[in-house]
């Protein structure tokens, strides 16, 4: 691992390829004030990467671009052959550190840079997916006023498309400790927790293991946030943190690889994923989703525009 003790700051990035413009070629960070930056706590951000180059460049932008004022930022490369490895030369100084060897998959690569981190707040971001403007200010501040209740939390979905335009947002989603548990957010039942937009506190990734399971080549996720639900809620924050991006290579497109792993996951669950497979049956998912909507008071976060602060209550 390559460490940089003192990363650059943003203001100083490379110039954006062929002049291109828009987030996340060009914008940045918006105002912070001294006594603001110091109330946000340390985000520690991974991105695993493999032959990514097509994409990685926007990626890294959409991190270094936050201007955020306690972020370390690792990118761990698979042995990359495509010229992933000249954007990362190129952005070397604005990191907090690289590494560039084989590996035996994303969460392997993954769990490598985390080794490396020390922030209170964790989060990856995979090579093609990227943050909006402002997310992790955002992210921080929620954790910063919400209080040590808030271990874990999810943004609002989002997709880009091949060309790097948004273009689509979800509804807000309301996620049930019992049910995450149980493996009932796995894309066939009550939706996903997509991962792009899921931070964490660093005491709940100890508690939980400390590491993502590299027995999974694509629903190492799902398997970790089974086991950060054994211990926290998972709180829905109602605003956009990123998106995933839409184009064919990339690894969600995998749809039956990946609900076989999860089918082998589920079968380590408390009731060996019967509620899970109950969940797909659209009566029975009706039945969930009405029930939990009336009995269930969802864990919620959101900015409070009089008191000019973010709050965590229940819906």
């Amino acid at each position: 691992m390559k460490e940089n003790i003192t990363p650059r700051k943003f203001e100083d990035l490379p110039l954006p390829p062929n002049g291109k413009t828009g987030w996340p070629w060009t914008g940045g960070a918006g105002y912070q004030s001294e006594s603001e930056s110091a109330t946000l706590p340390a985000i520690s951000i991974v991105t695993p990467n493999f032959n990514g180059g097509e994409f990685l460049e926007a990626t890294i932008r959409s991190v270094l671009l936050q201007g955020y004022p306690h972020l370390e930022y690792i990118i761990v490369d698979g042995g990359s052959t495509d010229g992933s490895l000249e954007i990362i030369h190129r952005y070397e100084p604005w990191l907090s550190g690289w590494l560039s060897e084989p590996d035996t998959g994303m969460y392997d690569a993954v769990n490598k840079g985390f080794d490396h981190t020390s922030g209170g707040i964790m989060a990856w971001l995979n090579s093609d997916d990227m943050y909006v403007p402002n997310s992790l200010r955002q992210v921080g501040a929620c954790f910063g006023q919400c209080g040590p209740d808030v271990k874990w939390l999810k943004g609002m979905s989002g997709v880009w498309n091949i060309r790097g335009d948004f273009c689509w947002i979800s509804d807000l989603k309301r996620f049930h400790q019992g049910l995450i548990q149980r493996g009932c957010y796995e894309g066939r039942g009550l939706g996903w927790i997509q991962q792009e937009s899921v931070f964490w506190r660093r005491g709940l990734w100890e508690k939980a293991g400390g590491y993502i399971s590299d027995e999974y080549r694509l629903a190492g996720d799902f398997e970790l946030w089974t086991r950060f639900a054994r211990y926290a809620e998972l709180y829905s924050v109602r605003n956009v943190f990123s998106g995933i991006r839409r184009h064919p290579d990339q690894r969600s497109a995998a749809m039956e690889d990946y609900r076989k792993e999860v089918d082998e996951c589920l079968l380590g669950m408390p009731d060996r994923g019967r509620i899970a497979r109950l969940c797909r049956r659209p009566v029975a998912r009706k039945i969930f989703q009405f029930t939990a909507k009336r009995l269930f008071k969802a864990p919620i976060i959101e900015y409070d525009p009089l008191a000019l602060c973010w709050k965590a209550y229940r819906l």
